[in-house]
């Protein structure tokens, strides 16, 4: 297998699907988070692919409240770097890694952090707390973004992208709304970090489903 194709879950799938069922599902399996990039620049076009990805989510009663800001000029990445470079200091202070998996995921976080202005794209996941028009519960918005920023993920490695999501946001949301001219009433959900993976992707690390499903009852 060639290490940017998708992998095949770690568990047996049902013999009668369709190949492209095997696909997704494979590449759903194989979205790790690749937090080291190609000087490559992405394809505009490939940008726009990943938005309309984000927009196939699901969102309370379809009132599709996202927003996208792509940020690929430099100045801005740097800027934007800057004001969440913090974070590293949040990072400093957790408690070390329980076991080598979340050791290297620590590692790559803190490389990306580091090296934000140098990744080839930033997309911020934005949207306006809307819904219910009569009186809107934020909730509702967060959940809208988040279901669009995972599309990202999972669109992006069936592109052979890496599309990391980050909550680098929450470092600076001020410094960053004024950064990008948001609008007074638009939130940040999330940062998501765009590129040509310099690294090969893998099977995500993850705890086996009979350990987290409850039939019928907990």
């Amino acid at each position: 297998m060639n290490a940017l194709t998708p992998a095949m879950p770690a568990f047996s799938l049902p013999g009668d699907l369709e190949p492209t069922a095997k696909a997704v599902l494979g590449t759903l399996g194989s979205a790790r988070a690749v937090r080291y990039f190609k000087d490559v620049a992405v394809a505009h076009e490939l940008l726009e692919t990943l938005v309309w990805a984000a927009t196939r989510a699901s969102s309370p009663d379809n009132s599709q409240p996202w927003e996208f800001v792509i940020v690929t000029d430099e100045t801005v990445k740097k800027g934007a770097a800057a004001a969440v470079s913090s974070f590293l200091e949040t990072v400093a202070k957790m408690e070390p890694p329980l076991d080598d998996v979340r050791s290297r995921t620590r590692s790559g976080a803190v490389h990306l952090i580091e090296h934000l202005a140098e990744v080839p794209a930033l997309i911020f996941v934005c949207g306006r707390d809307s819904y219910p028009a009569s009186a809107p519960e934020e909730k509702y918005l967060w959940g809208a973004l988040h279901a669009a920023a995972q599309n990202m993920v999972v669109a992006g490695r069936a592109m052979q992208l890496s599309v990391v999501l980050t909550m680098l946001h929450i470092a600076a949301p001020g410094k960053l709304r004024t950064l990008l001219n948001l609008p007074s009433d638009v939130r940040i959900g999330a940062v998501m970090a765009v590129g040509h993976p310099a690294r090969p992707f893998g099977l995500v690390n993850r705890r086996p489903i009979a350990e987290v499903i409850h039939y019928d009852q907990w």
